[in-house]
């Protein structure tokens, strides 16, 4: 025999205020890392893509159908295709991937003249545990040829000034020389010998 229904209620305001939080923050996270002028990429312990910007497919170059699988070893091997020490590259990352607790800095070089600055440090959470690997890349081509260039110059400019310290003190030394031969030359007897070198120590312009 039916007798009615039971109704229970419970109080979940604060369950999805938190919710909504939760959601806040991650929209404003997912904002800034793909506002970013740098490539940001993080990896997880089983080498998952968990997290990757639109800007890190753009300074990698990476195609769209590699930037959209998750597996990191794959989108490793495209770089390592584009790179300009390959060997380098690859040695690094394993390395880090073997040292969790490690902070790296360093630059990737492409073959095209590309030149990234690239951070790398280990994702952890408040409790210490260890999730994966953040990857941050920035292009410096520019500031790379910019300090080039300021190299070179300030190159040429310490050659110039060694150039010029070194023709005047030959000069010094020339004028100290034709300064004793115009002594010489008044000296000397109108038949000596030495007359002949002396003139020629002068560079006589008459």
């Amino acid at each position: 025999k039916y007798y009615g229904r039971i109704w229970t209620y419970r109080d979940i305001t604060e369950r999805k205020r938190a919710e909504e939080e939760l959601r806040l923050k991650t929209s404003f996270l997912e904002a800034q890392v793909n506002s970013s002028i740098d490539g940001i990429l993080v990896v997880d312990e089983q080498d998952r893509k968990i997290l990757q910007n639109q800007r890190t497919v753009d300074l990698l170059k990476i195609p769209q159908h590699i930037a959209d699988d998750k597996d990191d070893e794959k989108q490793r091997r495209w770089v390592m295709s584009i790179a300009k020490n390959p060997a380098q590259f690859i040695e690094r990352v394993i390395y880090l991937n073997s040292h969790p607790n490690e902070i790296s800095r360093d630059e990737l070089e492409f073959k095209d003249g590309t030149i990234l600055d690239r951070y790398s440090s280990p994702a952890t959470g408040k409790d210490g545990k260890y999730y994966g690997r953040v990857w941050i890349f920035r292009d410096i081509t520019e500031r790379k040829k910019l300090e080039a260039r300021l190299f070179q110059s300030q190159k040429m400019e310490t050659v110039g000034k060694l150039a010029g310290g070194i023709a005047h003190e030959f000069n010094s030394i020339l004028t100290a020389i034709i300064g004793q031969s115009e002594w010489l030359l008044n000296d000397l007897p109108p038949r000596d010998p030495l007359l002949k070198n002396a003139r020629e120590i002068r560079i006589d312009r008459k």
